[in-house]
């Protein structure tokens, strides 16, 4: 229990970015919650149908901080399920649908829209299309013939503006305050809303103002392997999941906990995989970042295959100095970047210091 104790105060990303405000940290203390009130609804605890509201309600807080734990809330729905289907509908949906009507309706009172800032990243719907002409595009007057094509009321002041990335213009009417993308599409100009967020003038996301990260790696091959043992790794840079690892197949292999030790392996499998498919831009790492803070609403199920792993390994000397040593380096990991969270960990600058390193 030392060992343990040791694992979860110093040897987890958790405690770094305990100080500072960001949504990795809650969606890993929900997620915890929702995996308490899981197992001691299993256990046959009193009251069952609070514990399966609590699980449905912090599943679903985890949800609405990370998106890829919209896995975890339809994951532990089945487990849910497949432990009593009464207390799947009067506990743990319900404990679920006030956090998911509260999370579409702040979104709603924030900005007017129930989809998430994060979310509008790209051009909206094409509202209009008309022949590309360059020559009648030298100037930020909106092209006469156009007018009839956008079902947009535009005023005469508004202008088509230049964009930094080629190919691309902006139509900007600033009475009505209505912003446009027009895109060239080979002969032809889409026109269409203006959904992206994240583009606007002086915005870090456009153009070549991004860093080398945050320009994403083209290779997904390269950024799953970095992902997982590289400069960004899982086990690389906390070693000590090794032997959550290995905890989960004694465990599993013993008959204790199968559904929930098949579920937290494939929840991992499936948010690796949900990042490496993302575009390139998107794969950056999470950023300048001490650790894969994608990743972090996992520690607390890592955690739970990582106590067989210790009770087995308490009576094996060699064994038991591996794992002191998994944890050692998982703590410098960790405590190398606790002035700092916002920084890139430390194997990651041991890259770029040797480029010549894959």
């Amino acid at each position: 229990m030392v060992f343990a104790a040791a694992v979860i105060s110093w040897g987890t990303f958790l405690m770094t970015f305990s100080n500072t405000l960001n949504n990795h940290l809650v969606a890993a203390a929900s997620a915890a919650v929702a995996m308490e009130s899981y197992l001691r609804f299993k256990a046959g605890a009193t009251h069952p149908a609070l514990w399966a509201l609590l699980g449905g309600a912090s599943s679903a807080f985890t949800a609405a901080n990370e998106l890829p734990a919209l896995s975890f809330l339809c994951g532990l729905a089945l487990l849910y399920a497949i432990q009593s289907r009464r207390y799947l509908l009067v506990g743990y949906l319900p404990g679920a649908l006030v956090i998911v009507g509260a999370f579409f309706g702040t979104n709603w009172l924030a900005h007017g829209s129930m989809v998430p800032a994060y979310a509008h990243r790209s051009d909206g719907p094409e509202i209009a299309r008309v022949p590309y002409d360059p020559s009648g595009m030298t100037d930020r007057s909106i092209p006469g013939h156009w007018q009839a094509e956008i079902p947009i009321s535009l005023s005469e002041d508004a202008q088509l503006l230049q964009h930094p990335s080629a190919g691309r213009w902006m139509i900007w009417d600033r009475p009505g305050q209505v912003r446009l993308a027009v895109v060239q599409d080979d002969r032809m100009l889409s026109i269409r809303s203006w959904e992206n967020w994240y583009d606007y003038p002086g915005s870090y996301w456009v153009g070549e103002r991004r860093s080398r990260i945050d320009r994403g790696e083209p290779s997904r091959l390269r950024y799953a392997a970095h992902v997982i043992i590289g400069h960004h790794g899982i086990f690389s840079l906390s070693p000590v999941w090794f032997l959550s690892l290995c905890g989960g197949v004694w465990w599993y292999r013993s008959g204790r906990y199968r559904l929930e030790l098949a579920s937290i392996a494939a929840l991992t499998i499936v948010c690796i995989i949900f990042y490496v498919l993302r575009p390139q831009g998107d794969r950056n790492y999470g950023g300048s970042c001490s650790g894969l803070r994608w990743m972090f609403w996992l520690i607390p199920m890592w955690f739970f295959a990582l106590l067989p792993a210790l009770d087995r390994l308490a009576a094996m000397r060699g064994y038991r100095q591996m794992a002191n040593v998994a944890l050692l380096l998982s703590i410098v990991s960790a405590v190398y970047a606790y002035a700092n969270p916002w920084q890139h960990p430390w194997l990651y600058q041991l890259f770029v210091a040797f480029p010549e390193l894959p």
